[in-house]
């Protein structure tokens, strides 16, 4: 890979149901150019966003987020922030709950076929 992450954070979004899980879901697709554009910019290498499936009966996406180096950490912060705040409207009508947590690469193992 070009840029290794150092930095990683992800984040959990537990939905109380299908039908707000495909709400969110929706959201996210029709937003996420914008979201991603302005985060390269500061340093976000990769974004994903992932349907959790191993856990029968739950609606729950996970989002990970991979960083350059520090500074890119804490100048896309700002643009999650801003990101949120526009669009706090539409997230209190998702109703999920959100926790994030962060992480520091230290093995990364990349299979030649990626």
């Amino acid at each position: 890979m070009k840029n290794t992450p150092k930095l990683i954070s992800y984040t959990i979004i537990d939905f109380p149901s299908e039908t707000h899980m495909e709400l969110g879901t929706r959201f996210f697709e029709d937003k996420a150019s914008e979201f991603f554009n302005k985060a390269k910019k500061k340093g976000l290498l990769r974004w994903r966003m992932n349907r959790v499936w191993n856990k029968q009966g739950s609606f729950t996406i996970s989002q990970v987020y991979e960083y350059k180096d520090e500074n890119a950490f804490k100048n896309c912060q700002i643009v999650v922030d801003e990101f949120y705040e526009t669009y706090k409207k539409d997230f209190s009508l998702i109703n999920a709950k959100i926790v994030s947590s962060r992480a520091i690469t230290i093995l990364d193992y990349v299979s030649e076929d990626y």
